[in-house]
């Protein structure tokens, strides 16, 4: 897996079995599973994809734009493991995402698409 970010075109979207979610562009966002109420919970909420049963974490990943030129992924500590392309990713370490990725958060796959 490269380690160098890519140009892709603005828009990001995570599509999980046949839905799609599109991640705005903003400095990051925290993907993972609904919180008790009174914690923190995530940009996106991954529970309506039995996100719980499959081992996603309440606070499981953040996605970081540079600039609109880049997207990076990282894992924060989740319980269950980060995978990009079937490779584990280290917590707290960026990686680059690219159209066509693979992300596995616990048991939940999803696929990276870019796009205008």
């Amino acid at each position: 897996m490269s380690t160098e970010p890519s140009s892709q075109p603005n828009v990001l979207t995570l599509t999980i079995r046949d839905k799609s979610i599109v991640v705005p562009e903003c400095n990051h966002i925290v993907v993972g599973r609904r919180a008790p109420t009174g914690q923190a919970q995530p940009d996106i909420d991954l529970s309506p994809f039995s996100a719980e049963i499959k081992g996603v974490s309440r606070r499981h990943l953040r996605i970081v734009h540079l600039g609109g030129t880049a997207v990076l992924v990282n894992d924060l500590y989740s319980a269950n493991g980060t995978w990009l392309n079937g490779e584990r990713l280290k917590p707290l370490i960026e990686y680059p995402l690219n159209d066509g990725d693979l992300l596995r958060l616990g048991q939940l796959e999803i696929v990276v698409k870019f796009g205008t």
